[in-house]
Formats: structure tokens, C-alpha cells, sequence
């Protein structure tokens, strides 16, 4: 199942509890943060979600290649 990433924007400081056991009925909570959660979930669901969530910003989960930060010799030393 695909991962998607959950975003609380509401104006409370935390999520309300009935919002969240609502997302844990979806699928798996994966992580949780104070704001936001990793959720396991079909995609069907989710989309269920954001329309009786409008506090919620529901995007997938996305990964970033981490770049290759050792240094290279440019060109050859001539001797």
C-alpha cells in the first residue's frame, strides 16, 4: 500500500482525537508528529479523508535522492 503524508492546518495547536481515530480507520499510522502524520493507506481512502478533513493537507509520500557530496579530482596531475 502506498504512504501518504498528513498535515494538520487547522487553528488548534494539536489535531482533535476523533479526526485521528477518523484517519486510523482509514489505514496504518505509520510516524506521527504533533501536526502530522504517516498514514499506510489505499488511495481510495485517503481521498475519502480529504474531503471530510478540509483541516488536513493530504499529499503522497515522496522520496529525494541524496546527493553525492564527495569531492572529485577534475583532471589528472601531469608529471
Amino acid at each position: 500500500m502506498p504512504r501518504f503524508v498528513l498535515t494538520y492546518r487547522g487553528p488548534a495547536a494539536s489535531p482533535p482525537d476523533a479526526e485521528v481515530r477518523q484517519i486510523e480507520s482509514a489505514g496504518k499510522i505509520v510516524d506521527r508528529d504533533a501536526r502530522a502524520l504517516l498514514l499506510d493507506a489505499d488511495e481510495r481512502d485517503t481521498g475519502r479523508l480529504a474531503k471530510t478533513l478540509p483541516d488536513w493537507g493530504i499529499e503522497p509520500e515522496r522520496f529525494y535522492p541524496v546527493p553525492d557530496t564527495r569531492e572529485k579530482i577534475r583532471k589528472s596531475a601531469s608529471t
